[in-house]
């Protein structure tokens, strides 16, 4: 008796012991939650939301408060007049531009002169009165800054000029490409880069809050064409950017897009596509891409930031995209076709309607601060001050008009396509397949000039006047702008100096030399980014395979590096 006695009290304590030992663990780990910033008060709002009837209680409550939000936001634009959601037939008169610019400068810059401000606006208000006089958009521009050039449309009510310009601005650009009205928003944004990586937080952060999807694991499919910013995107928001094999010419196939989707299944937030694409020219399946999003349940963003304005007019394409069951969002550069001032532009978006919820995607993209030591703080992006963009994005649209741009447009286009078709003629190999505002292109294989020697050409040629994009794989790529385009003899100069620099880089082949300017630098980096046994020696290549990627990062860094400070020892 005395035994087993004994023996209980034995087994009691050890049982006591492991128990108070996973009790000290526990409250151990909840301390450091607690410290890491884990908030047990908003985890249990995150379970509570999860019940569909406190879910609708809650939501009842939020709908009040947006309505009397809209009312406030509606209330402080009446003084600007009516709005205008699509661009005007004909450019404004210069009376009309007049008029807008002193309205809205009267609105908001009087009432400065009667406040007294904590902080916002720092500089002196000495705003110019000075009027445009004539309808060239460097006296319209130059005008409007003055009057606008201390606007901070991060605060609302003494700036609701900001939002108001903004809002129009977003559906002139979503009324070009087929919106409906009632479902857009978006951003004027600081250029295509600003918009990409916008519309990349805004669904990696969908993902987080309707598909329950891990930090860092919400993947992203886009061809390999995509813009560098959306691969940038990746570092900054912390989310996976899966990059679609194309060929030879920058086409992507859709099952191989397809492929992916199911290979990475919940995790994928979004597919990313271009019209055009900036390294080829060419147009990705945004249709078949959007129907593919749209069975996936998943986001669907069109990058037509190097060819809104352009492409819109071309006839070659329905770009009605913000139509397309399955698009979700849509960015356009203002300040490239759009001929805007530098940097500005638009990012439309779409409802998420693929839930319950059904919330535009521009909502996960706003930032909030609630507890600030500084008090209540948001913002609807990464931005916080910033300039009054929408200004400028709302007066190129008004000035020009459509049947300017439209005009402009048609230009553009057959003075592409036939610098494609001559360039054709002289042994190039064209990789852009229906020419829009882009060619892409290469010295034909047939020449047997070697690797880098496109590279050499575009060295050459710019000595002659002409600047060429370098691209991998030794080939080059020139945009036409509507600069370009209404250049007197354009395609002709272009092919008289093409010329001249294809047979300087035939006779430098010829002597043995090297070639000239970067050509050398370029093959070097895509030896070491993709290395080949066949042309380097065994040392080369395995210095190249373990270290090419990391050197070439390194060269990046160290250009950018420089440019900081040359001077630095």
């Amino acid at each position: 008796m005395e035994s087993y006695y004994f023996d209980n009290i034995i087994v009691q304590f050890v049982i006591g012991y492991f128990v108070i030992k996973l009790l000290v663990k526990a409250t151990i780990g909840f301390l450091d939650l607690l410290n890491n910033g884990f908030n047990f008060r908003k985890q249990l709002g995150n379970i509570a939301f999860k019940v569909p009837f406190l879910r609708r209680m809650y939501k009842k409550e939020y709908n009040k408060l947006l309505d009397e939000f809209k009312t406030k936001a509606k209330e402080r634009w009446l003084k600007f007049g009516p709005l205008t959601k699509a661009m005007p037939k004909k450019g404004w008169s210069l009376d009309r531009i007049n008029q807008f610019i002193d309205l809205v400068s009267e609105q908001t810059n009087d009432p400065l002169n009667n406040l007294s401000m904590s902080g916002t606006v720092y500089s002196m208000n000495n705003f110019e009165l000075r009027k445009v006089t004539d309808r060239s958009l460097s006296n319209v521009y130059s005008v409007a800054y003055e009057r606008s050039y201390l606007w901070n449309p991060l605060h609302h009510k003494e700036f609701a000029v900001g939002d108001w310009l903004s809002y129009q601005a977003v559906h002139m650009v979503g009324d070009m490409f087929g919106a409906n009205h009632n479902e857009i928003m978006g951003f004027i944004n600081s250029g295509g880069s600003e918009s990409l990586m916008v519309a990349i937080r805004s669904y990696v952060n969908w993902g987080y809050t309707e598909k329950g999807t891990k930090e860092g694991q919400a993947v992203i499919i886009a061809p390999d064409t995509i813009h560098a910013s959306v691969i940038k995107a990746e570092q900054a928001y912390k989310c996976k950017i899966v990059l679609v094999p194309t060929d030879s010419r920058g086409k992507v196939y859709m099952r191989d897009v397809e492929k992916y989707v199911k290979k990475y299944k919940s995790r994928v937030v979004a597919l990313f596509g271009s019209a055009p694409n900036y390294p080829n020219g060419n147009v990705d399946p945004i249709e078949s891409m959007a129907l593919l999003a749209l069975r996936y349940k998943i986001g669907m963003h069109v990058d037509c930031c190097l060819g809104a304005w352009i492409i819109n007019y071309s006839g070659e394409f329905d770009t009605n995209f913000l139509d397309y069951p399955g698009v979700t969002s849509l960015s356009a550069d203002n300040h490239k076709n759009g001929q805007a001032p530098k940097g500005i532009s638009t990012l439309v978006t779409r409802p998420m309607s693929f839930n319950t919820v059904g919330e535009n995607l521009a909502r996960y993209s706003i930032y909030t601060v609630p507890d600030w030591k500084g008090g209540v703080y948001g913002s609807p992006k990464d931005q916080g001050s910033h300039p009054a963009t929408s200004l400028f994005a709302f007066l190129s649209m008004a000035t020009i008009g459509d049947d300017e741009y439209r005009a402009i447009a048609n230009k553009v286009i057959q003075e592409t396509n036939e610098l494609a078709m001559r360039l054709e003629e002289m042994n190039f190999e064209i990789l852009t397949e229906n020419p829009i505002n882009v060619v892409a292109f290469k010295l034909d294989d047939k020449l047997n000039l070697g690797f880098g020697a496109t590279y050499a050409f575009a060295y050459e040629i710019q000595q002659r006047g002409i600047v060429l994009n370098t691209l991998k794989g030794d080939a080059v790529h020139f945009c036409v702008t509507p600069n370009a385009a209404q250049s007197e003899n354009f395609v002709n100069n272009f092919i008289s100096l093409a010329k001249e620099s294809l047979e300087a880089v035939i006779e430098i082949k010829k002597s043995g030399e090297k070639f000239k300017g970067d050509a050398g630098m370029y093959c070097d980096l895509e030896s070491a980014i993709e290395p080949k046994r066949s042309s380097l020696s065994i040392m080369k290549y395995i210095e190249n395979y373990l270290f090419g990627t990391r050197m070439a990062s390194d060269a990046l860094r160290a250009h950018f590096t420089a440019l900081l400070d040359p001077y630095a020892k």
